[in-house]
């Protein structure tokens, strides 16, 4: 049997095949590399999706560990310590079933999440590392993370749409963010009754249950002092506070996202810019239609100052301020590969591109060049989607784009990518945060992310059972 496939909406998503569409018949499909490789019968049977609902504005805490009772079954349970500090009950949810309650090291699950849903993915492996959940459970039984368009470093579009640069994540009162905090917190009032609604018509499930909410807990007065000012939404125990610089850079400093040996590791990256002015301007612009939902967003991250959140983001650390040239994305950096050697070494030996990145390897060290600071989906910047932490040979390897090759499951360094470290694959062709997952509108694109998908899982349970023969 093939491991299961798990699926981790981002923020304010639904985990609906409704939204997803019908992807899985292009997860499965045997392929000719498959029949060279007489892996017919394996191929033809149809690996189980898992959907699985969690908070979409909760915090990457309560979200991991609403992810893990989901599977395994139980009362949902968020800690002692950080209930308290949270100032929410200990208790959520009761999963009388898990969806796979045999999850374990050897029964491994593989994971796929989409925005948000790729750190709450890894914030579940440090849970279980840390032992949150109890002593037997292990690392291991997460097989693979794959994320797409995901914010591990953060994004600046939680401070356009409202947290304050300075005191995040307190908000500011004439905000987006404030008024979505209000709309959350009147749904969740109504949910006692609402619930018992179908989920097409109310598909967002908030996860309310350990902060009482609902009218049957809170006072009219409570709701009103809410829908002025989120007590919840200006908190550091929602999703909006972890997606700032500040959590991210506490989040990289208690180690959250160690790689473990035995899980395969794989991030898309997205972005929908570029350069106003090559080499003249940090300002960058969607490369679509004013009428894309994310044209307005993208715009304004494609000039975010990054000099007026404090703290300081550590992502400046190694940013030159007096050199701010245009894009120098993916794009640009694969097309920089092409370049004769002579070419090449010029251009890393002048001071067009600061940081000393090698621009001939796409091995680690991949710096980020000021450009990059800018290039974004319309909701995450490019840099953020790569991994957590900073590049270095033992924790990445870039690529370019997806297969225009559906038989071609791993990159094209190595049949079998080896686990421990991060695939990261950049996207060349404009795309925007939704083009690929979660709305399914059956594009070429989305049908050979799938495919692409389809295969790399295949290729990891392949891997993996060798290395299990291996070590008995």
């Amino acid at each position: 049997m093939l491991p299961p496939l798990v699926l981790v909406e981002g923020f304010c998503s639904a985990n609906s095949t409704a939204v997803w569409g019908p992807f899985e018949s292009f997860l499965h499909p045997v392929t000719q590399d498959d029949i060279a490789r007489n892996v017919e019968q394996e191929s033809s049977e149809e690996r189980q999706i898992i959907l699985v609902s969690v908070g979409p504005v909760s915090s990457l805490h309560d979200r991991a560990c609403e992810l893990y009772y989901a599977l395994k079954g139980g009362r949902v349970d968020y800690g002692e310590a950080h209930s308290s500090k949270a100032g929410h009950s200990r208790y959520g949810r009761l999963h009388v079933e898990g969806l796979y309650p045999e999850w374990s090291s050897s029964n491994p699950l593989h994971f796929l999440g989409h925005s948000l849903g790729g750190p709450t993915i890894l914030y579940l492996a440090w849970l279980i590392e840390q032992g949150h959940f109890g002593k037997f459970d292990h690392p291991d039984m997460i097989l693979s993370a794959t994320t797409v368009s995901s914010p591990f470093r953060g994004t600046p579009l939680v401070y356009i749409l409202g947290e304050k640069y300075e005191s995040a994540p307190a908000v500011r009162t004439l905000s987006l963010g404030n008024l979505l905090a209000s709309t959350i917190h009147m749904l969740s009032y109504l949910s006692p009754l609402t619930r018992y609604l179908p989920s097409s018509l109310l598909p967002l499930d908030f996860h309310t249950e350990c902060r009482g909410l609902g009218f049957n807990h809170m006072s009219v007065k409570s709701l009103l002092k809410n829908l002025v000012m989120s007590s919840w939404g200006a908190s550091r125990d929602c999703a909006p506070w972890d997606l700032t610089f500040t959590s991210s850079d506490e989040r990289e400093a208690m180690n959250w996202a160690t790689l473990n040996a035995k899980t395969w590791y794989r991030s898309y990256v997205s972005c929908m810019t570029e350069t106003d002015s090559p080499g003249a301007s940090s300002s960058h612009l969607p490369i679509t239609s004013m009428f894309n939902p994310l044209y307005i967003s993208s715009n304004l991250m494609g000039s975010f100052d990054y000099y007026a959140v404090h703290p300081r983001p550590s992502i400046l650390n190694k940013h030159n301020p007096s050199h701010r040239p245009g894009r120098l994305g993916t794009r640009t950096y694969h097309v920089i590969e092409e370049l004769d050697e002579e070419r090449l070494d010029s251009l890393v030996n002048s001071m067009i591109f600061p940081g000393g990145v090698d621009l001939k390897s796409q091995r680690g060290n991949r710096s980020l060049h000021a450009g990059e600071l800018w290039a974004n989906d319309g909701v995450v910047p490019t840099f953020s989607q790569w991994h957590p932490g900073e590049c270095s040979d033992d924790i990445c390897i870039h690529y370019s784009d997806l297969p225009k090759d559906s038989t071609c499951h791993l990159c094209p360094e190595s049949r079998a990518a080896r686990p421990g470290i991060w695939h990261v694959i950049d996207i060349e062709e404009p795309t925007n945060h939704i083009s690929i997952i979660p709305f399914w509108m059956g594009t070429e694109k989305q049908i050979r992310f799938w495919r692409e998908i389809g295969g790399w899982l295949r290729d990891v349970d392949a891997a993996s059972q060798l290395t299990r023969h291996e070590n008995l």
